[in-house]
């Protein structure tokens, strides 16, 4: 069977037939028409070119519907067959038990690499310019700590694979660590525009494990895709997660440290975690502090510069309307600038 992408779907016209292997990533609460003649439910389904709604109209009794809305769970894969209806100028696939269907797929009938979505960099030549980075550092701490990290072959086939969010910003394979090497080239040139003022090696190792959390409050699903936050993530956070996964690494290096000498500063420990805690810029997106260092500034700078770039591209890549604007969360209205000539 040809699969239909949901890039090439969400051109078709209202009315046209589609079928193809989505993954659900999300599965809204069967609800019953204001008539009472019948159910339905709402699902998003995924691939690795984007997302869409599909509705499935149930006018059978309602355990009927019950069981096929009970056949699958978010993260699996199902097969939809469906018609396009535009739903506030926006395509959904919509189908019911008479024209379509909505099942769960089995694995031998769909390519796990279709709900990948991945980075558009090379990730070993990310590795690299890491691994170059660090041995540029002159602070041996520094410098020690992230080679506990970059030499932890777990920790590593995390970061290689993880997103850097679920949903808004580098939400792809690799692109924890696309997303990271920014931060890491935007803190380079902010240290290089202020030489004397900042410390370089602390603010490059705190762009470096700003994100480190994420490898442990981000799941991804067997099929790779879509990404979930997990109750690590729910209860406690990925800046709170990476506080402990530096402290516990220091803790590694002071154990074997052989004189008082060779153990990790302690006002180097605690700059490097305000960094990590700070990153966020203020409590009301996330952040434990406030910036009170340069280096975090930077950092918070850097991680914002990052993000919300990076959304803004991706949201106008994305979008198959004609119109010049749209509203899209987080960021809300952005210029689309459909048919300008430049």
């Amino acid at each position: 069977m040809e699969k239909n992408f949901i890039r090439d779907i969400k051109n078709l016209k209202a009315g046209s037939k589609v079928e193809g292997f989505f993954a659900v990533s999300k599965k809204d609460t069967l609800q019953s028409y204001k008539n009472k003649q019948g159910y339905y439910f709402k699902i998003d389904i995924s691939d690795k070119t984007g997302n869409i709604k599909a509705t499935f109209w149930g006018r059978e009794i309602k355990e009927k519907v019950e069981e096929i809305y009970n056949s699958f769970n978010n993260g699996d894969v199902v097969f939809v067959s469906g018609n396009i209806n535009l739903f506030n100028n926006e395509p959904e696939i919509h189908t019911n038990q008479s024209e379509g269907i909505i099942r769960k797929a089995a694995e031998n009938e769909y390519n796990a690499a279709d709900f990948l979505p991945s980075t558009n960099q090379n990730i070993e030549e990310m590795e690299k310019e890491f691994r170059k980075t660090i041995d540029e550092i002159k602070n041996k701490f520094l410098k020690e700590l992230l080679l506990k990290f970059f030499d932890d072959n777990d920790f590593m086939g995390k970061f290689r694979k993880w997103p850097g969010a679920m949903k808004y910003h580098h939400a792809c394979v690799g692109g924890l660590m696309e997303h990271t090497l920014e931060v890491v080239r935007l803190c380079k040139a902010i240290s290089d525009i202020h030489p004397t003022g900042m410390d370089k090696d602390l603010t490059i190792a705190g762009a470096i494990l700003h994100d480190v959390g994420k490898t442990e409050t981000i799941t991804v699903m067997a099929t790779g895709y879509p990404f979930d936050d997990n109750a690590e993530d729910v209860l406690r956070g990925h800046i709170s997660i990476a506080e402990e996964m530096l402290i516990k690494e220091i803790g590694k290096i002071n154990e074997e440290a052989k004189s008082e000498e060779e153990k990790f500063p302690e006002i180097l420990k605690h700059k490097l975690l305000h960094i990590i805690l700070s990153h966020h810029g203020n409590p009301e997106q996330g952040s434990v502090i406030e910036p009170a260092i340069p280096e975090a500034a930077a950092v918070y700078a850097a991680d914002y510069f990052s993000s919300s770039v990076t959304q803004y591209i991706r949201a106008i890549k994305d979008d198959t309307g004609n119109t010049k604007t749209k509203y899209v969360k987080p960021i809300g209205r952005i210029y689309l600038g459909k048919g300008d000539e430049v």
